[in-house]
């Protein structure tokens, strides 16, 4: 017998009976004595295709328009406020996406299970009453990713296409008993209305004539920052800090509230009918239970009650701030955006983040000269702070920085999430059994900080470390820091620290599998990359990372200071990463908003 298999924790040992998974991925999760020992086969996972896979994004992006905007008279009358669809769309719409994306992911997931005689009543009997609650945004985006909740969500579509029975008041039930409101922390409140009593009060002092706000503007030279604000006229004042946005409502489920949420899910479309009718349960509680109190939150918060214009890096979590926004630009506030990151901006064929800021903002600030239709204003990489110094460039001590790994897929992106995590580990494993030791001091690895607080599934764990030169650091361990010990920094992936140590005219290598540069880059962004693959910065494999390394980590710095290297730095960060940061540009485009 053949059993479907979707928690690892639920494998049958017994070598009569087969465990079935719903692909070759799914043994990412399972030990090496669990792959001895039991019985197992899979579905063969298609091949990544960007054209299949544009089009999946495309409709996403249709029907998630389709539902917000059949959605919007709803929660403003439940919520009591009168937001439009671009407000709605801002503070909603990125959930909105990632949600979609992801149940259209797992029913094509299980669809082949229908034509096959594999066991999946287990499935039937999980997927009746599951529980799919989430409090807010970041909360869902972590469930999306963990093996316990895709076994529940999985299990809840397997049951609906099953039955046909699209009723869900035994999960909304469910969800009521076993997904309760959080208790804020008494301290923490008392800690909090102190700080924000004495910023109000600071703030309608001294800020009463300003006309512009900084949140989160990844402006990391802070005397850059004051110097901006006191040109445009304003006077100098924090508003982000890390205590204000501890404060996050988390609301169990109101089951009468959830009622009163109607959405018409009877559709022709299977797929479209299982998508709507599951928002319903998976809709968070900050957008409906914990509104009210969040929006109370910000609007008793320091956050001005008038301003004209604000500029921020980052409107993502559901937090106080995304409701003090959501509510001034609905009255006329006018938002900047910058670049929220390096990674990949301008240099995917597509990227939600990028589309998605560019749309819900009135001017988009980028860090490079390279362009799309989006046509951003450059100004410069602003997240730089400080100069390198390249104290220890031949110290032989060699810094390689971890990518993080997902076994499921839980965002709008367009990624090769169920091949990428083992063809990105056998690249690097290549790399570390290749590189010469004998001219090496220290290899440190430094592993992403999201692999231990988001994600079940740590990248370290499918790579053997045979030799005694190479070392894990803490990953909390400030990345500037490790820097200045190190006298070359190697990237496992497209991070943003690598656009940022190109600016700094720190050496560096980044390992980005040829597949996804293929598959993925623009044509413009290809020819960009190839000049970094012709001096030797990236590399495709990782027997040409070690070989490349073998050869410089002697002499670090004459390799990293010739000219075809400087020439080809110079060019890339002119294009994605420019260090001079054009404030007279930036003030200009901030002031024409006004």
């Amino acid at each position: 017998m053949e059993k479907l298999i979707l928690n690892s924790k639920k494998l049958i040992s017994d070598k009569n009976d087969k465990n079935f998974f719903l692909g070759k991925w799914f043994v990412n999760c399972l030990s090496k004595d669990q792959k001895k020992n039991i019985n197992f086969s899979y579905f063969d996972t298609e091949n990544f295709n960007f054209e299949n896979e544009t089009k999946k994004l495309n409709y996403t992006k249709k029907i998630s328009k389709d539902i917000l905007n059949e959605i919007i008279p709803v929660l403003n009358q439940l919520n009591g406020v009168k937001w439009k669809y671009k407000i709605w769309n801002i503070f909603l719409g990125h959930w909105l996406h990632h949600f979609v994306a992801v149940v259209l992911d797992r029913i094509n997931l299980v669809k082949p299970l229908f034509k096959s005689n594999i066991n999946y009543e287990e499935q039937l009997s999980i997927g009746k009453n599951a529980s799919l609650a989430s409090y807010n945004l970041r909360d869902f985006t972590r469930n999306a990713g963990l093996i316990e909740w895709n076994e529940k969500f999985i299990s809840r579509i397997i049951y609906l296409i099953s039955t046909n029975n699209f009723n869900n008041d035994e999960s909304l039930l469910n969800s009521k008993k076993n997904f309760k409101s959080k208790k804020e922390n008494f301290f923490t409140i008392i800690k909090y209305n102190c700080s924000i009593a004495i910023l109000k009060f600071l703030e309608k002092i001294l800020c009463k004539e300003n006309n512009y706000l900084f949140y989160n503007s990844y402006i990391k030279n802070k005397s850059k920052l004051f110097k901006i604000i006191v040109r445009l006229g304003d006077f100098p004042f924090l508003y982000s800090f890390p205590f204000f946005n501890k404060r996050k409502i988390k609301k169990g489920i109101d089951l009468n509230l959830r009622k009163k949420f109607k959405i018409n899910f009877d559709s022709v479309d299977l797929d479209l009918k299982i998508v709507k009718f599951l928002l319903i349960e998976c809709l968070p509680t900050i957008y409906l239970e914990g509104f009210k109190l969040q929006k109370e939150l910000a609007d008793n918060s320091h956050l001005p009650k008038k301003t004209k214009v604000v500029f921020t890096s980052a409107v993502y979590d559901d937090e106080t701030f995304k409701f003090w926004l959501a509510d001034k630009m609905n009255s006329g506030t006018k938002l900047a955006h910058g670049q929220h990151g390096g990674g990949a901006y301008f240099i995917l064929k597509e990227l939600f983040w990028e589309t998605f800021e560019f749309e819900i903002s009135n001017k988009y600030f980028n860090w490079g000269a390279r362009k799309n239709n989006l046509n951003p204003i450059n100004i410069g990489n602003y997240l730089l702070d400080t100069k390198n110094e390249n104290k220890n460039i031949n110290s032989q001590k060699f810094l390689v920085v971890f990518s993080t790994s997902d076994l499921f897929k839980r965002s709008a992106l367009i990624w090769d999430y169920y091949h990428y995590m083992t063809d990105g580990a056998d690249q690097i494993q290549t790399f570390l059994d290749n590189i010469n030791f004998s001219s090496v001091n220290e290899l440190n690895l430094r592993l992403h900080p999201q692999d231990r607080l988001r994600r079940e599934l740590q990248y370290s764990n499918f790579i053997e470390f045979k030799n005694n030169k190479i070392n894990k650091v803490n990953y909390k361990s400030r990345f500037d820091k490790l820097v200045k010990k190190h006298s070359l920094i190697i990237f496992t992936y497209l991070s943003t620290e690598f656009f940022k140590m190109m600016a700094l005219n720190k050496p560096c290598l980044v390992l980005i599998n040829k597949k996804n540069i293929d598959n993925l880059f623009n044509a413009v962004a290809k020819k960009d990359f190839e000049k970094l693959i012709d001096v030797g910065i990236l590399h495709t494999n990782g027997l040409s990372l070690a070989n490349k390394l073998n050869l410089i980590s002697n002499n670090i710095e004459n390799w990293w200071n010739n000219k075809e290297i400087i020439k080809a730095k110079d060019e890339f960060c002119k294009n994605y990463s420019n260090p001079h940061f054009n404030i007279d540009t930036f003030i200009n485009e901030l002031k024409i908003l006004k």
